[in-house]
């Protein structure tokens, strides 16, 4: 694995701990919809883990990762666009209404619904572990729209 494409991986998971992190924050300020977030900040943090386990795997070059259009001043970028929502998340103007839509923008960003498609695996194995990640992301990220459409939905 090249070095760049080694650094663009730790800005994925720096991005997806730091999303659990934002997520956990709206959990505690608003209690009302505190499961959901916890559920969201859990998936989060597997997704690190899981992504730092695919790191692991490219030493043995099982795993392969193909950045793509991806760029490490993109995740940069977006990064620091989490942590503004991060502070921002702790101030006492910020609602439960924006908490919610800055949750579905950051679920339907690229970066979030394309994580683990950019990693190809030679082993049958791992292209099944691949194609159940794929899976459980895309459930990840239905059940973030699910869940708004439910509680933007006039009475």
């Amino acid at each position: 694995m090249k070095e760049h494409q080694k650094a663009i991986i730790e800005l994925i998971i720096e991005k997806e701990l730091l999303t659990a992190e934002v997520y956990r924050i709206f959990a505690r300020r608003f209690l009302r919809h505190e499961e959901f977030w916890l559920r969201l900040a859990t998936e989060e943090t597997e997704h690190a883990a899981w992504v730092q386990h695919l790191l692991d795997l490219s030493a043995t070059r099982d795993i392969e990762f193909n950045e793509g259009k991806t760029r490490s001043y993109t995740l940069k970028s977006f990064n620091d666009y989490l942590r503004s929502i991060r502070a921002e998340a702790q101030r006492p103007e910020m609602r439960s209404e924006k908490a919610l839509a800055l949750t579905v923008d950051i679920e339907k960003s690229l970066l979030e619904r394309n994580l683990f498609a950019q990693f190809k695996s030679f082993s049958e194995q791992n292209q099944r572990i691949l194609v159940v990640l794929r899976k459980g992301l895309e459930d990840h990220c239905a059940y973030v729209e699910d869940y708004a459409a439910r509680v933007r939905k006039p009475c």
